[in-house]
């Protein structure tokens, strides 16, 4: 038995050697787990092939060399001591960690660092602290850490408000944009749904529930959404905005992530643009565009009724004369205030529309009586002459109105607006402050009138034009000179009296090339007469127009055409009615200095 024991015993270490050996043969060929040995005072006892590839030491380098100088970056260095002390004195190792240890060359290295403590008889006490790379799971969580970085700062940063939202509609999460949006903080909108944040229904007048659960939903299944929508605040308050919906994964599970943009100042702009291309920007009414399309409506109405649809057209009278003496933004002070007593003569069905200028027109439509339009021409013209008051100023005003009704007097809106106007120029010229109806008669006389004013201006072309001379005598009763007259006739036909034709020279404003023609013959006839002894003393009067006097280029014309014909100025004569004196005395009276 005592030789036996001997013998186990060599055995035993033989064993312990072989595992020691085997330990050791995987501690230095292990590539991925570096190991170190320290001694209590942190002298590097073990430094395996790994450690050398993880801190860049060599073994020889490492070995009888301070931890602390080696691997430990300065500032930890006390940390370190203490807790190296710590587990020396409990005989057991601190807590795993990631720790930053330093490389051979300065730079970081990140490890996940286990330590324990053995106690051998041969060894003693050594510290083994194993620690595995995890530099490439430090870069991944670093860039993770920078890319959450940056979409934290893009979703908290946007000057939209951003929702996500889950499967279920909860909102999880929103940025400050949003809060502003909605007027509440974040954890008020975490425990919210879209649905919650909008009113019971759309603009479109679809349930606001149905329509974001159908869009939500296709959203989830990766089709992007962009949709305006109608929001409601915490506050009850409501907003136009515009919606960007988009698929996001979040844990495997699809998400929705949405932008919302307040778009209530474009809506409003769209809106005022909207109204302005349907309405006066002066007085808000419907302009005729609005007029005409509602217009149609009244007719089609009218059709189905058997009722008429009258039309009015209301012109200002004299309203120029406001707009010269006080400046047009008293004559626009005016014509506002005129709209509010307007209104007040006509039903709400009625349609009053500025036409432009001190131009009104009036649809109304399902009239089954006439007498109901002459009540309403009555009170208009009524509130006209009520006075009006304007800073210190107190106006009375007058009007003429133009009726044109459907179907009698034509079946289009161009049409009635055309014989409305007719009308209204036919109560101006029965006096004024009159409403005048449409008849077959004023029709016969616009067309008369415009046949006439056709065949004037050929008149002028074929030299139908003539001069006929009135003689005029002096007290004595000798002829001292003649007055031109203007007479116009046709081959064949009678002479057309000048009371027809001047007129609507004038009007037309066919007068200047007239007048320029009579100053042409009478120049022409004067320098005849300058070589006859019976009549080179004598003068030759000529009418000018109010108009042919104001054109700017008067006295060139009348210059180049004594100096042409080579008359005599001082025996032209040229007479001026009141009217092309008073509408402007100075500049009249300056004139004839000059002439």
């Amino acid at each position: 038995m005592a030789n036996k024991l001997p013998a186990d015993k060599d055995m035993l270490l033989d064993a312990l050697r072989r595992s020691e050996a085997r330990f050791r043969a995987i501690f230095e060929n292990v590539d991925a787990l570096s190991i170190q040995g320290y001694a209590p005072d942190g002298t590097v006892t073990y430094w395996n092939p790994a450690s050398t590839k993880l801190y860049g030491y060599s073994q020889a380098e490492a070995l009888g060399n301070s931890l602390y100088e080696l691997i430990i970056p300065e500032p930890a260095r006390d940390i370190v001591r203490r807790d190296v002390q710590w587990m020396f004195q409990h005989k057991q190792g601190v807590p795993a960690a990631r720790l930053a240890l330093q490389h051979k060359d300065g730079h970081l290295v990140h490890v996940y660092s286990s330590h324990t403590v053995v106690e051998t008889e041969q060894h003693g006490a050594t510290l083994f602290c194993l620690d595995i790379d995890v530099n490439e799971l430090a870069r991944i969580e670093q860039a993770f850490s920078e890319a959450e970085q940056r979409y934290r700062a893009l979703f908290d940063g946007s000057a939209d408000g951003v929702l996500v939202v889950k499967p279920t509609g909860d909102i999880i999460d929103a940025n400050q944009a949003a809060c502003t949006l909605f007027g509440a903080n974040r954890e008020q909108l975490l425990t919210l749904t879209p649905i919650a944040l909008s009113p019971e229904r759309q603009p479109s007048g679809e349930p606001s529930a149905d329509a974001a659960l159908r869009l939500i939903g296709a959203a989830m299944a990766g089709t992007a959404q962009v949709f305006e929508w109608r929001h409601r605040r915490l506050d009850g308050s409501e907003f136009d905005a515009e919606i960007h919906l988009g698929h996001l994964l979040l844990d495997g599970t699809p998400h929705v992530v949405g932008t919302v943009r307040d778009i209530s100042a474009r809506k409003q702009s769209e809106a005022h643009i909207e109204f302005l291309a349907h309405h006066d920007a002066l007085t808000g009414l419907p302009n005729r565009t609005l007029l005409r399309d509602r217009f149609l409506q009244a007719k089609a109405q009218s059709e189905r009724h058997g009722s008429s649809v009258a039309l009015l057209f209301l012109d200002l009278d004299h309203f120029k004369l406001i707009n010269d003496t006080l400046g047009h933004g008293a004559g626009d002070a005016v014509l506002q205030q005129l709209v509010t007593r307007l209104q007040g003569c006509v039903r709400d069905t009625d349609t009053i529309c500025r036409q432009g200028g001190d131009e009104f027109l009036l649809l109304v439509p399902d009239v089954q009586q006439m007498a109901a339009l002459d009540r309403i021409c009555q009170c208009i013209l009524q509130q006209l002459q009520q006075p009006l008051r304007l800073a210190e100023q107190e106006l009375s005003l007058s009007g003429s109105i133009g009726i044109a009704v459907f179907p009698q007097d034509g079946d289009n809106f161009d049409l009635l607006l055309q014989r409305a106007d007719m009308a209204m120029y036919a109560a101006k010229a029965a006096g004024r402050n009159k409403a005048h109806f449409y008849s077959a008669s004023m029709q016969a006389a616009i067309d008369k009138r415009a046949k006439l004013d056709r065949r004037l201006r050929k008149a002028l072309q074929q030299q139908e034009m003539q001069l006929h001379f009135q003689p005029q005598v002096d007290q004595d009763g000798r002829i001292c000179g003649a007055e031109a007259l203007l007479r116009w006739q046709p081959p064949g036909q009678p002479t057309i009296s000048p009371a027809e034709f001047i007129p609507l020279a004038e009007d037309t404003g066919f007068i200047v090339q007239l007048g320029q023609f009579v100053l042409q013959e009478a120049c022409q006839t004067l320098a005849r007469w300058a070589h006859e002894p019976a009549l080179a003393g004598l003068t030759l009067a000529v009418n000018l127009s109010a108009r042919q006097f104001r054109e700017r280029d008067f006295e060139t014309e009348l210059a180049d055409t004594l100096r042409r014909t080579g008359c005599d100025p001082r025996r032209l004569k040229l007479e001026l009615t009141e009217s092309s004196v008073l509408e402007n005395i100075e500049e009249a009276v300056n004139r004839m200095d000059r002439l």
